[in-house]
């Protein structure tokens, strides 16, 4: 696994490093702690009358500090302090019980010692390979042609296709939509009227259409305040879904990874998908659908509100086909975008 740092630093692996450090300078400070407190000749013939522990074990230099404090690692009777878990013992004639506090506490530092760095060596190596295959992740966007943070992406959006909602973009109005006439043809629908005889009736009798529609609507008010007291209109309702809510879906899908590495994997797909539209590419992604480039030629026509000519600039947009599976998957459910609402 190659060590790529161009995107993200290992900033949690030099700050383990630097815990570890400070876990190992704090283990030699307690040592040479137990060393000055504890070191004297007295605790030396203490220990050496209990017949705890045989002379050629016990360390005369960690008593007498005849070196100095060359011996404070070593301890009052080397690493077999480790396995000395006897602690007590009866000393003198009149038999008085004994701690061996210098050994105790060296018994307590060695086991911290070996517990505490083995814990911090063991998070160091997981945060580095965690960061490592991170890091060669976001390494790769950098380059023209990045294949394999493609494939990464295309293979994320597949496994999260069932779980994630596809925004729908919103369907272009009609200037007829804006008429006041339309909300009391909509109303007109919970009485299953048909609907071409009232658009007939607008078009041939425009004098005529209001009175209609308002005989209509007085009906079905009627008849909503005798029911219920409620009158509902019946319209088209999308659900929309951003990507705080895909950022929230991925970060409980995948909980391994921080928010702020989800929030960058999501960001540089679709980075990379906006960069390859720009460049005229169509992006496929298999079981979903093919997103491609449009470009609109300029050309003339008429305002729907002044009925004058204008001129229509030539633009570039993106068009969205849906895949086979898609479609199939969408027939299958039960939406048919209409909800009634309270008028």
């Amino acid at each position: 696994m190659s060590i790529e740092m161009r995107n993200k630093k290992h900033t949690r692996s030099i700050a383990l490093i630097f815990l570890l450090v400070l876990f190992i300078a704090l283990i030699v400070a307690l040592k040479l702690a137990n060393q000055v407190l504890n070191g004297t000749a007295d605790w030396a013939k203490t220990i050496q009358g209990t017949n705890l522990i045989e002379s050629k074990y016990i360390v005369d230099a960690w008593f007498t500090g005849s070196k100095g404090l060359s011996h404070f690692f070593q301890g009052p009777m080397g690493f077999k302090s480790i396995l000395q878990f006897k602690l007590v013992a009866a000393t003198g004639t009149e038999g008085y019980k004994t701690f061996l506090l210098p050994i105790f506490w060296d018994l307590l530092i060695n086991w911290i010692a070996i517990v505490g760095i083995i814990f911090l060596v063991i998070l160091l190596i997981m945060s580095f390979a965690k960061e490592n295959r991170i890091n060669k992740i976001l390494s790769e966007a950098g380059s023209t042609t990045a294949p394999e943070v493609v494939k990464e992406v295309i293979k994320l959006e597949e496994k999260l296709e069932e779980e994630v909602v596809v925004k729908k973009p919103k369907a272009a109005k009609k200037p007829a939509t804006k008429k006041v006439a339309e909300p009391k043809v909509e109303e007109v629908k919970i009485e299953e009227k048909p609907k071409a005889k009232v658009a007939a009736k607008l078009v041939t009798k425009k004098a005529e259409a209001p009175k209609t529609a308002e005989v209509k609507v007085e009906k079905v008010k009627s008849v909503a305040t005798k029911k219920a007291g409620i009158t509902y209109v019946i319209k088209k309702h999308y659900d929309q879904v951003s990507k705080k809510d895909i950022l929230v879906k991925l970060e409980e899908k995948y909980s391994d990874f921080s928010k702020k590495s989800v929030k960058e994997i999501v960001d540089l797909a679709f980075n990379i998908m906006a960069d390859r539209l720009t460049k005229n590419e169509e992006i496929t992604i298999n079981n979903f659908g093919k997103l491609s480039k449009v470009h609109k030629e300029a050309k003339k026509g008429i305002n729907p509100l002044t009925g004058k000519t204008i001129k229509i600039s030539a633009s570039n947009t993106v068009k969205f086909k849906a895949n086979k599976h898609l479609k199939e998957t969408m027939t299958n459910t039960k939406w048919t975008g209409l909800k009634k609402v309270k008028k």
